[in-house]
C-alpha cells in the first residue's frame, strides 16, 4: 500500500491549486488524496473536484463545521479505519502523509520521508524542515525549523527533542509522515492539544522521531493561517502577564498529566527519562498555577523555579518568571 495524504480544508481557493499541483508532481506518486473539507463557501470544493482529473482524490464535506484541530482529527481517524488491517507494527506499515491547503510540496518531498522510515524501521513519525513563505515579504531563505529553535540538524537525542517540544511545538504537521500505527496509539486526542503537537509528543516519547533536516516543504505565512508562528518579546510578555495566568498554569498541567497517562498505557516503550520529564513538566506547571495571588508573596517560589532551571527547561525562561511577578492576581 502506498502513501495516503489527508489533506484539510476551509476557504483555501487562494493557495489550493498550487498545494495539488504540488502533489501530482511527486516523484513517488501517492494511492490517495483524503480531503475533508470543513463547510468552505468558496471555489475550494470546486477545486478539489477539479484535481480528481490528474489525482486519486476522496473529497468529504463535514455536514457542519469543526474547527481546524476538530477536521483533523476527524480526518485521521477516518483514515486510520481506511487503511486498518494494512498495519503490521513494522517497516512495511501504510504511510500517511499531513497536508495543508496552502503549502507547496517540494518534488521529492514524498520519496524523501519514505526513504528516512524505511531507513528507520522502529521510527513512527518522520518531520522535515520547511522554507518559510511569508506574505508581503516574498519567498525567505529562513528555516521554519530555526524559527521555531530547533538547532541545525535537531536535537541529538529523544529526551532533548522532548523536553524543547515541551516548551513549544517546533514540529509542524505539514511536514509529517507517519506510520499508521501511531494513529493507533494517538486516538481520542486530549483535549487542548493540537493534532501535529500530540503525534509529534508521542513520537518522542517513545524514541520513534525520524528527523529530516532537508526542507522538504514551502511552509506559507498568511493573514489566514489557523495557526503560525508567534513572535516573542517584551510586548508580548506584558500582554501575556495580564491574562489569566492561574488558568493557562493549569491548563498546560492537565495536558501534561494527560500525556503521562498516555505514555503510561505504551509501557515499555517509553524509556524512564522520558517519563521523568513529563513528570518534572507537570509539577512545575502545577506549581505555577499554585502561585499566590499577593505578587509579593510569589517572590520565593519564583526564584526557586528560576535558580532551578526549571522555567529555562519547562517555559520561557526569565521572561516567562517576569510573566509570574508581574501579572495580576492569579486567582
Amino acid at each position: 500500500m502506498g502513501p495516503h495524504v489527508v489533506l484539510c480544508t476551509y476557504n483555501g481557493a487562494r493557495f489550493l491549486r498550487a498545494q495539488l499541483d504540488s502533489i501530482a508532481r511527486q516523484t513517488r506518486p501517492v494511492d490517495c488524496v483524503h480531503a475533508f473539507d470543513d463547510g468552505s463557501d468558496d471555489d475550494t470544493l470546486a477545486i478539489l473536484h477539479d484535481a480528481a482529473a490528474r489525482l486519486p482524490m476522496k473529497i468529504v464535506r463535514n455536514p457542519t463545521r469543526l474547527g481546524a484541530t476538530g477536521n483533523y482529527a476527524a480526518a485521521l481517524a477516518a483514515v486510520r479505519d481506511a487503511v486498518a488491517g494494512a498495519s503490521t507494527g513494522g517497516g512495511n506499515d501504510p504511510l500517511i502523509l499531513l497536508c495543508d491547503h496552502d503549502d507547496i510540496w517540494h518534488p521529492c518531498k514524498v520519496q524523501a520521508l519514505a526513504d528516512a522510515l524505511a531507513a528507520q524501521p522502529a521510527a513512527l513519525l518522520a518531520a522535515s524542515d520547511a522554507c518559510v513563505l511569508d506574505a508581503g515579504r516574498g519567498a525567505g531563505d529562513t528555516p521554519l525549523a530555526a524559527r521555531l529553535g530547533v538547532p541545525a540538524g535537531g536535537y541529538p537525542t529523544s529526551a532533548l527533542w522532548l523536553a524543547a517540544l515541551l516548551r513549544r511545538n517546533r514540529l509542524v504537521g505539514a511536514t509529517f509522515a507517519l506510520r499508521a500505527a501511531l494513529l493507533d496509539q494517538a486516538f481520542p486526542v486530549p483535549l487542548g492539544f493540537w493534532h501535529d503537537e500530540w503525534l509529534a509528543l508521542l513520537a518522542v516519547a517513545q524514541d520513534a522521531l525520524c528527523w529530516v533536516p532537508e526542507p522538504l516543504i514551502d511552509y506559507r505565512l498568511h493573514d489566514a493561517n489557523a495557526a503560525g508562528l508567534r513572535q516573542i518579546g517584551l510586548a508580548a510578555t506584558w500582554t501575556g502577564a495580564q491574562g489569566d495566568g492561574r488558568a493557562h498554569h493549569a491548563a498546560k498541567a492537565a495536558r501534561l498529566v494527560a500525556l503521562r497517562e498516555r505514555i503510561d498505557a505504551l509501557g515499555p516503550r517509553v524509556p524512564s527519562a522520558q517519563r521523568g520529564c513529563v513528570d518534572a513538566a507537570a509539577r512545575f506547571w502545577q506549581r505555577r498555577a499554585a502561585l499566590p495571588s499577593a505578587r509579593l508573596a510569589r517572590g520565593p517560589a519564583v526564584v526557586d523555579m528560576l535558580r532551578s532551571h526549571q522555567y529555562t527547561t519547562f517555559a520561557g525562561g526569565l521572561r516567562s518568571a517576569l510573566r509570574d511577578l508581574i501579572g495580576p492576581g492569579l486567582s
